[in-house]
């Protein structure tokens, strides 16, 4: 997937740059009604343009306003087996539901 950076993400230590990758849950502030509303990054277009689908339809961030429209869920990756997923896989299942966060598990034998 196409990845591109968002210079002021939300809980990104000063000086850092947070990654933005397709498929990300982020948040997207909705001017008309004052409002961070939740929302999944669908393609990041070759100028870096962030094609954000929402419940109000696809919106199109150009990358000089995404670090002032766009706030980053925080990602959580699970190390399986091991990482606690099968004792606490409805509280992982119920945080990567919640628009604040997003949970990876990684290694999971299928």
């Amino acid at each position: 997937p196409h990845i591109a950076p968002l210079p002021h993400a939300l809980a990104v230590e000063e000086g850092l740059t947070a990654i933005i990758a397709e498929g990300d849950s982020v948040q997207l502030w909705r001017e008309s009604e004052k409002t961070w509303i939740d929302g999944v990054v669908q393609e990041i277009e070759d100028a870096g343009c962030l094609r954000v689908v929402t419940q109000f339809g696809t919106e199109l961030v150009a990358p000089e306003q995404a670090g002032r429209l766009i706030k980053k869920a925080v990602r959580i990756s699970l190390i399986a087996p091991g990482g606690g997923v099968d004792g606490n896989g409805s509280v992982f299942l119920e945080l990567d539901r919640s628009p604040g966060f997003q949970v990876d598990v990684v290694g999971r034998k299928s």
